[in-house]
């Protein structure tokens, strides 16, 4: 540790205290989980690493129990097919028949091809995928359904997710020097019973959410400790997981400092690259409709309001894919006009990929429950970057899970009577807590000069 030429601790991949304090600051008077003091003094205990093992085995804990709770003995899992079909072609070595023309995907192939995987190491569901015939030359299903895939082996290969994600927090909570403390255990229990996060494993078979969202904390972290190129090889891997990734690749790029900015992009570009250009020699050119997102942005009316404008082929397309990126840009572009090479400092840099991912939820044709994976555990992290968990997203978290439930609640009948009227009433309050820390952090750097320079001096130029 190093004193500031003002008199402020600061860490060399930490975040400034300074910039703590008035991230912290600007929030004081907001209603809390409890005296912000003693919550801060209490999580910032430090944890030795018998505990630390402790927490992650407890964290798992909670997590497979979550899924076991959740988890229905009928086995109805929705989505089954979309990374059941991929992944049992790979493992009878079929992968031209990863995506057949009778089977609606919208999985990204990384996740098939580490599946396929740990199925092929482990032989959790190998003998059912190897039963599956496709049919000569078309590569089609025959009768395929969700009953004739087994379900509980991919539910459980899809859980090994969770131990990347832990990862992945671990990973941003060290650049923001709260690892190897309290907050890690606070930050992973948070985690480990998120509605969403079983949801994307017991109600939709959505695994590929959950990988994707740990290399974005891993790459978060990366761009925190001023290592570009590791965060643009980390996101570029979380596109290849899910699309979703481009939303916070976006405002990162724009954060980057101008050294930083090309080494982002080529690492970024070659870890797409890497992994798509060889699959798409095996798989053709179905996969590279996939990473286009043609299946995943639909033409009928969906539940969200985009889904309700009766838009259809390009402007669907524009609308809901490409204007949250452009959005997502706006916005990490206001932030630097107002904080300069100060918005690649902690504080600003979670909350920029906070907002981007919340936009996910603004711009979806439809809604469904994992949808809401990416914005709380952002929303969590953010609150850890702050050093205080806030009342309100709690109320969030739960608000979220009632209405877009892992298992059906009587709130569902409310949320598919009025979808558009409930999106507004869970996503307006999601956008508000992740873009007014960005705007208070904006705001205080305008009219404190001194902690402005300071959070630029923190901030390392590779």
């Amino acid at each position: 540790m190093r004193p500031s030429p003002e008199g402020t601790t600061l860490g060399a991949t930490s975040p400034p205290a300074a910039e703590g304090r008035s991230f912290s600051d600007a929030a004081a008077r907001r209603p809390l989980l409890g005296d912000a003091l003693r919550q801060a003094a209490f999580l910032d205990a430090p944890l030795s690493l018998r505990r630390r093992v402790l927490v992650w085995i407890v964290a798992t804990g909670i997590f497979v129990l979550s899924l076991v709770c959740w988890y229905q003995r009928s086995g109805d899992v929705r989505d089954v097919l979309e990374s059941a079909v991929p992944t049992m072609a790979l493992i009878q070595s079929k992968p031209q028949c990863a995506y057949p023309p009778n089977v609606w995907s919208a999985v990204p192939p990384l996740y098939p091809v580490l599946a396929s995987g740990v199925m092929a190491a482990t032989g959790v569901g190998a003998a059912d995928a190897r039963a599956t015939r496709f049919a000569p030359g078309s590569c089609r299903v025959p009768g395929s359904g969700p009953t004739q895939v087994p379900v509980l082996p991919l539910v459980v290969i899809g859980a090994f997710a969770w131990p990347v994600l832990m990862f992945g927090c671990i990973s941003l909570l060290g650049a923001l020097d709260k690892s190897r403390t309290r907050w890690e255990a606070l930050a992973l229990g948070l985690l480990a019973c998120l509605p969403p996060l079983a949801s994307a494993l017991v109600r939709y078979l959505h695994p590929e959410d959950i990988y994707a969202m740990a290399m974005i904390l891993a790459a978060l972290g990366a761009a925190v400790r001023s290592r570009w190129l590791v965060a643009g090889l980390l996101i570029g891997i979380a596109c290849c997981f899910k699309q979703f990734s481009l939303l916070p690749a976006v405002p990162l790029l724009v954060a980057a400092p101008r050294r930083g900015r090309l080494r982002y992009a080529i690492g970024a570009s070659a870890a797409a690259a890497a992994i798509l250009v060889p699959l798409a020699a095996c798989m053709g050119s179905r996969m590279l409709a996939v990473m286009r997102g043609v299946d995943a942005t639909p033409t009928f009316v969906g539940s969200a309001l985009v889904g309700r404008l009766g838009l259809h082929a390009l402007a669907v397309t524009m609308v809901a894919r490409v204007l949250p990126l452009a959005v997502a840009g706006a916005v990490a572009l206001w932030a630097r006009s107002r904080l300069g090479d100060a918005v690649a400092s902690p504080g600003p840099l979670v909350a920029l990929v906070a907002v981007s991912l919340v936009l996910r939820l603004v711009f979806e044709v439809s809604l469904f429950g994992y949808y809401f994976l990416a914005t709380v555990v952002m929303l969590i992290v953010l609150d850890v970057a702050l050093g205080r968990i806030r009342l309100e997203t709690i109320c969030w978290v739960v608000a979220s899970g009632a209405l877009y439930p892992t298992r059906f609640d009587p709130l569902v009948l409310v949320q598919e009577a009025q979808p558009v009227l409930v999106q507004a009433l869970v996503v307006i309050p999601a956008l508000a807590l992740a873009a007014m820390q960005l705007v208070r952090l904006c705001a205080a750097s305008s009219t404190r000069p001194a902690m402005n320079r300071r959070l630029i001096e923190a901030v390392p130029s590779s």
